[in-house]
């Protein structure tokens, strides 16, 4: 009988054991399907063409999430950056995982056919000083003839984060800089101002650098009828985004302003008057007639770094 006993108690551990690991292995794989992975990315852009004889003005279709939360992209002179991530849901905003990944896709302006340029910012960084990891990616900056994508890095036991700037044409860090990470050049659908207003009511959203139409199109303003072209393509792949940009040496800021004024004029009228609105605390309305960039931008409390 004591050997039954000593038997039965056995199996009782081992299924107990056994019962437990079980427990464990299910705790286990509900953890891990709570881990979701995440594509985090400024969309695709397809048929990238110059709009311009002088080359200054970007056109293209992009997938409807271009420009989203979770997405960015920046336009220099050559070079057009969008941003693609993949990551786990887990600590999105903290050191990276096993499995993430972060590039760059890099468009050359200068080649419209050329196959862009896949760069792996994490490994740009690590090639850097491998003590700091990837916290955001920012816009293009201009400077001495060149072109540099923003990053923000963080160190990994200090926790103090820099700005670097990443040569695009090396896609080699240089160095750290004071530069804002994001700049808003053109901040036009928020401005208090007729170009504000004409933009919007047009259906077109600006978002920095990037004007970008949706389906419906007004048929109301002079760019539906100078780039027909443009809006049939639109209204071809209505789910899409139709998106222009200035590219920031071939086209000045002046002359950028001035193309504005014009493309969301009513059809048949030459340039849109902008006119600046302002209201004071006390509720009093003030009004001015902006014709150059430089009075829109006094107005407007902007400041343009290109």
């Amino acid at each position: 009988m004591k050997k039954w006993k000593i038997v039965a108690l056995l199996l009782i551990s081992i299924l107990s054991i056994s019962m437990i690991v079980y427990k464990k292995n299910l705790d286990l794989q509900k953890n891990e399907h709570k881990i979701k992975w995440e594509k985090y990315d400024a969309g695709s852009i397809k048929e990238l063409h110059y709009l311009d004889e002088e080359k200054g003005v970007i056109s293209f279709r992009a997938s409807k999430n271009f420009i989203t939360f979770s997405g960015w992209a920046s336009i220099g002179d050559r070079y057009l950056v969008l941003k693609t991530r993949y990551a786990s849901n887990e600590g999105i905003d903290e050191e990276p995982k096993k499995g993430w990944t972060w590039h760059a896709i890099v468009y050359d302006l200068d080649h419209l056919d050329k196959k862009p340029e896949k760069v792996d910012l994490y490994q740009v960084v690590k090639n850097y000083d491998k003590n700091f990891y990837l916290k955001n990616q920012g816009t293009i900056i201009l400077e001495d003839g060149k072109e540099y994508l923003l990053l923000k890095l963080q160190h990994y036991e200090k926790k103090n984060k820099i700005t670097v700037k990443m040569d695009l044409t090396t896609n080699k860090i240089v160095g750290e800089t004071t530069e804002e990470l994001f700049r808003t050049n053109y901040p036009t659908s928020y401005n208090s101002s007729s170009l504000g207003d004409a933009i919007n009511n047009s259906n077109v959203y600006n978002d920095s650098d990037f004007f970008i139409f949706s389906y419906p199109y007004c048929d109301c303003i002079n760019f539906e009828k100078d780039y027909p072209k443009f809006i049939q393509l639109g209204k071809a792949n209505k789910e899409d985004k139709m998106v222009v940009a200035f590219r920031k040496k071939k086209i000045s800021v002046e002359e950028s302003y001035q193309l504005l004024r014009h493309w969301f004029a009513p059809i048949g009228q030459d340039k849109l008057e902008v006119i600046g609105t302002n209201e004071s605390n006390d509720g009093e309305k003030q009004t001015k007639v902006l014709e150059t960039y430089q009075e829109f931008a006094e107005w407007t409390h902007l400041e343009r770094r290109w």
